[in-house]
């Protein structure tokens, strides 16, 4: 039986980590908007696939998220601010202007406060797992 369609297998198979290239910072990208997103389809190979995975730093994780989710807010709810006062291209400020306006101030402040939580935690060594523990616990309280 096929857990997923066969048009999904592309994005899959660009997701796991292939040691002869340097995919990690893609591979972080997007695990990082399919936590955002809640995308079940690419968190479900994230835990099917975990060695795959394993090159992501938790630490590096958590800022990008953190990152990806203030840059949301502060675009969606209409700051006013610019991209360079915002920190990101202009690029990527109209796309999160044109395909995040999905996201509630609730959801996005909840993810911003869980996330800088896990954030104090793991600077200050009070989560001492192993690294596929660490990602497993970021995933979970992110999606909580």
């Amino acid at each position: 039986m096929l857990l997923f369609p066969d048009k999904h297998k592309e994005i899959l198979n660009e997701l796991r980590y292939d040691p002869g290239s340097d995919l990690v910072s893609l591979t972080s990208y997007k695990l990082a908007d399919a936590i955002i997103n809640r995308n079940k389809l690419i968190l479900l190979d994230y835990f099917e696939h975990k060695k795959a995975f394993m090159n992501i730093e938790p630490l590096a994780l958590v800022g990008l998220l953190l990152t990806k989710a203030k840059q949301i807010l502060l675009i969606t709810q209409n700051s006013g601010k610019t991209a360079a006062e915002i920190g990101c291209s202009s690029a990527q400020y109209n796309y999160i202007l044109k395909n995040c306006r999905g996201f509630s101030s609730e959801y996005l402040g909840d993810l911003i406060r869980s996330l800088s939580s896990i954030d104090l935690k793991l600077k200050s060594g009070l989560l001492e797992m192993s690294k596929s523990a660490l990602l497993d616990y970021i995933i979970c309280r992110a999606l909580s």
